[in-house]
């Protein structure tokens, strides 16, 4: 049995031109199996009725003439009102000429909306699309997509051409062909939830690099204090036992940890000029249709992850220092407690000759070494930290000159 809402989904259109003609959207039918095969149908049906009148090309029955034959059918839709028969019938009592017929199969892994606008007197196919998805949810997002195509109206949603360049916004004919790839593989999404998603991911001040930057800045500075700190307990023990191994043991994991602080930093370094650079950025014409600006808007506006990226790189220069200072404290504080321990009246200040030649060289390297690195990272912490926390952020649309790239696409 057909429900009233499943029967067809009408909304109130702009007055009628001469030219336009009645269309009753029949209920779409979803051969697929599952739970959700009616609410798809019924989804579909009121979606694609009500993203008609957009494009002006049919006068779409109006609810109230609807609910005003349903109500008049409430006897036949008791006894089974189910056929095409009796569809045709009811259009035909709303003075439909048009109806909008469709199914959705699956083939595959892949659902096929196909959809229809049969003149019902003359039997005649005025206009015909077809819409692929991987799932239910694809396929609505792509109603509007298919109210153009029914309209004759494929310009309205292409993806090619100069005609759509300008109407999206974009600059470059690179651009569009990059987003109509993204778009290819965002079929989930309508067209202006994945131009939303793709000018966020382009043109706003990215999240994760501002994190990313923060970790490899703090991956740095710890790795920095612990390098530091392994010599001043190494020598703290060497200057109360009078050998010169335990410096030497714990001044080899140098050799691991300095590369990698420095690698950190650099890696941070890299990515504060690639955020600086705004590499992929697009020139979007603040212009252009079918985005959400709003979301848009509030992407530039969440900038407290940043923020706080920003002040923990610039706090770790200070806290580098800090954490030195802590460092040597407690290197004092053993060498104090090892001395008392040992019974001797002062420090050892003189090693064997074997060990001063064999171990001398590496620790007076190693002790050299250390200035340069907590140098090497101060000096970029500061900077780096100014830099995302002050540097303006650009913003993700705006005026830019007419004409842009020349179309290499036929319109």
């Amino acid at each position: 049995m057909i429900g009233p809402l499943a029967v067809l989904l009408l909304v109130a259109s702009a007055p009628p031109s001469e030219e336009s003609r009645r269309l009753a959207v029949l209920p779409v039918t979803v051969k697929v199996t599952g739970d959700q095969a009616n609410a798809a149908s019924l989804f579909l049906t009121n979606g694609l009725a009500a993203a008609l009148p957009e494009f002006r090309a049919y006068d779409v029955v109006s609810m109230d003439e609807v609910q005003a034959i349903l109500t008049a059918e409430a006897n036949r839709e008791k006894m089974g009102c189910d056929d095409a028969t009796c569809l045709t019938e009811i259009a035909g009592a709303l003075n439909a000429q048009l109806l909008a017929v469709g199914t959705v199969t699956q083939v595959g892994e892949a659902l096929i909306w196909s959809q229809r606008v049969v003149d019902q007197r003359s039997e005649q196919v005025l206009h015909a699309a077809s819409i692929h998805a991987r799932s239910l949810q694809g396929l609505v997002a792509q109603i509007r997509e298919m109210a153009a195509l029914l309209c004759g109206r494929a310009e309205a949603v292409s993806l090619k051409g100069r005609k759509a360049r300008e109407r999206l916004g974009f600059t470059s004919v690179a651009d569009l062909q990059d987003f109509r790839r993204y778009r290819e593989e965002q079929r989930e999404l309508s067209t202006s939830e994945a131009l939303t998603q793709y000018i966020i991911a382009h043109n706003v001040e990215s999240n994760r690099l501002a994190v990313a930057e923060a970790a490899a800045f703090g991956i740095a500075a710890v790795v920095t204090a612990g390098a530091v700190g392994l010599p001043l307990l190494g020598g703290a023990i060497s200057s109360t036992t009078g050998t010169l191994v335990p410096s030497f043991v714990l001044s080899l994991p140098l050799l691991v940890l300095i590369p990698v602080a420095l690698t950190a930093g650099t890696v941070g370094v890299v990515l504060s000029v690639v955020d600086a650079l705004n590499l992929g950025r697009l020139e979007v014409h603040r212009t252009g249709c079918c985005r959400n600006d709003a979301d848009i808007q509030d992407a530039e506006n969440d900038d407290g992850i940043r923020t706080v990226s920003a002040l923990s790189i610039l706090a770790g220069a200070p806290l580098l220092c800090g954490g030195i200072f802590v460092e040597a404290a407690l290197a004092q504080v053993l060498y104090s407690t090892l001395l008392i321990a040992s019974r001797r009246p002062e420090p050892v200040v003189a090693f064997s000759q074997e060990e001063s030649a064999l171990l001398g060289p590496l620790l007076l390297c190693t002790w050299c070494s250390m200035p340069c690195l907590i140098a090497a990272q101060l000096m970029v912490f500061s900077p780096a930290g100014l830099f995302l926390l002050l540097w303006p952020s650009p913003e993700a649309l705006k005026d830019v000159s007419e004409g842009g790239a020349p179309d290499e696409e036929a319109p």
